[in-house]
Parts: structure tokens; C-alpha cells; sequence
């Protein structure tokens, strides 16, 4: 797998009380077909690929 780079945003206000994440609607039906296909909650599937894709992901600064 290639790196997954992040931009940094300077000024961000992080919320960091909440537990819930929103995703696009097309990223939730196929979380859907998944969890449909597998038996496995669409929270398993999240925390699982998740889990794997930041292993991967690079911090890098904005660009001016």
C-alpha cells in the first residue's frame, strides 16, 4: 500500500469529546454491502480498516 498523505491545517479547532464519525453516503452504503456480505457490524469493518490505512498515513505541512 502507498502512503496516505495528510495535509496539516493550521488554526483547525478540534473537537475531540465526540466518539462518532460522519462519512459520505457512498462510503456508507458500501460499509452497508460490506457488513451485509460479512455478518460483521459496519463499526468492526470501520475500526479494521481504519486500523490498517493509518498505519500508512504521512503528516506533511501545507504547501504556500
Amino acid at each position: 500500500m502507498e502512503e496516505i498523505k495528510i495535509t496539516k491545517l493550521t488554526g483547525a479547532d478540534i473537537r475531540r469529546s465526540g466518539v462518532q464519525v460522519r462519512v459520505a453516503a457512498d462510503i456508507n452504503r458500501q460499509l452497508m454491502d460490506l457488513s451485509e456480505e460479512t455478518g460483521l457490524t459496519k463499526t468492526l469493518i470501520t475500526d479494521l480498516l481504519l486500523r490498517k490505512a493509518l498505519k500508512y498515513v504521512v503528516v506533511t505541512e501545507q504547501e504556500i
